[in-house]
């Protein structure tokens, strides 16, 4: 059954990176071809996405879904037409409380960073690739088995970003990103002491795309839009247990100019 889980979390998110592209190809040529020029932005920016999302997870003969808040960091630099990224948030209990009969009331605390580097690929900026890397760090407290799994993920980051001007202070934004391979360990601590601990080697994969509706005003920017995150991992030894969770849903962006 493990196995079988494996091979459906790999299809499924095959599936889901070929339709990430083509949606992305598709939708970013429509908007350059319609969209005027995008007037010059502050080179610093400092901001603050807060999410409201909903998901579930899922792994052999179980399912789990909750919805929860939180809020990622983020700091810009634009020189020309390079721009450094970095987005995250330190490990944190997250609101995305939920209850099992396998494994009791869980809280699990999440900590995510990310840096690419960004390059665009036209004179008015509209069309970015970015490359860089992503860090998932977890732990989650699993009262009924008596144990905290904990684990630490890292995997090469590929994005797309259009920024599409619709008149002189209103925008539209959409970001797509796929990490293809993660890698990095479970480790499982016991509540009795005589237990001693458990390390699982991982991996997994991650698509993240969002779209947003924002206005320009003075040095700063205001969006509110979707956001969807796809992540599936399984452990390296064939047979072991494999999830995938799925989180969706609305955020608000705030950026804040700190100069040119």
């Amino acid at each position: 059954m493990g196995f079988t889980m494996q091979e459906a979390v790999r299809r499924a998110t095959i599936a889901d990176s070929v339709i990430m592209r083509r949606l992305m190809l598709a939708v970013v040529a429509a908007l350059l071809i319609v969209s005027p020029a995008l007037a010059d932005p502050p080179q610093t920016a400092l901001g603050i996405q807060a999410l409201a999302l909903s998901g579930f997870h899922r792994e052999p003969n179980y399912d789990q879904s909750g919805t929860g808040i939180g809020a990622l960091l983020e700091l810009s630099h634009r020189w020309d037409r390079m721009e450094l990224h970095l987005e995250g948030i330190p490990v944190v209990t997250t609101t995305a409380h939920a209850t099992s009969q396998q494994f009791g009331a869980t809280a699990p605390a999440l900590g995510v960073f990310s840096a690419t580097a960004r390059l665009a690929l036209d004179t008015h900026r509209r069309l970015w690739i970015g490359l860089g890397t992503t860090i998932i760090n977890q732990r989650t407290p699993l009262p009924n088995m008596a144990r905290t799994a904990e684990s630490r993920l890292a995997g090469g980051r590929y994005e797309i970003i259009a920024r599409i001007p619709l008149h002189a202070t209103h925008f539209v934004e959409l970001e797509a990103g796929i990490i293809p391979r993660m890698f990095g360990s479970d480790h499982f601590l016991f509540d009795d002491p005589a237990h001693p601990p458990i390390n699982k080697d991982e991996h997994a994969a991650e698509t993240d795309v969002a779209l947003a509706y924002g206005i320009s005003h003075g040095h700063n920017a205001y969006l509110i839009g979707l956001r969807s995150i796809n992540f599936s991992a399984d452990f390296s030894r064939p047979g072991d247990a494999a999830d995938r969770n799925v989180a969706y849903g609305l955020t608000f962006e705030a950026r804040y100019g700190l100069g040119h």
